[in-house]
């Protein structure tokens, strides 16, 4: 994953489990991070919540190549596969309390 491929965000919220909701907050996201346009891209994007967020979860769960985990599930294969780390806020925070020495 080069820098170009990391954006962290303050969060992603939404009033109701809306595939189409959160492929336009995803999309609206990588415009802007990533400056790429969805269409002429093949999606591989990991998304990651300091926690379980049912809406977001089953929202995102039929959208093609995108991932949707918790912080407490996060795992080297999935940072791999994913071309592109969509990461809120709080998780970050997280991620670098525990690992920082």
């Amino acid at each position: 994953m080069s820098e170009n491929n990391l954006a962290i965000v303050d969060k992603i919220e939404l009033a109701g489990i809306k595939t189409k909701d959160f492929d336009q907050a995803i999309s609206s996201i990588e415009a802007k991070a990533f400056k790429t346009d969805k269409k002429n891209q093949k999606r591989s994007v990991l998304f990651i919540n300091i926690e379980s967020d049912d809406k977001i979860r089953l929202s995102g769960k039929n959208l093609p190549g995108i991932k949707v985990i918790s912080l407490d599930n996060i795992n080297i294969l999935d940072l791999l596969k994913s071309k592109r780390l969509i990461i809120t806020e709080e998780a970050m925070g997280k991620i670098e309390k525990t690992y920082k020495k």
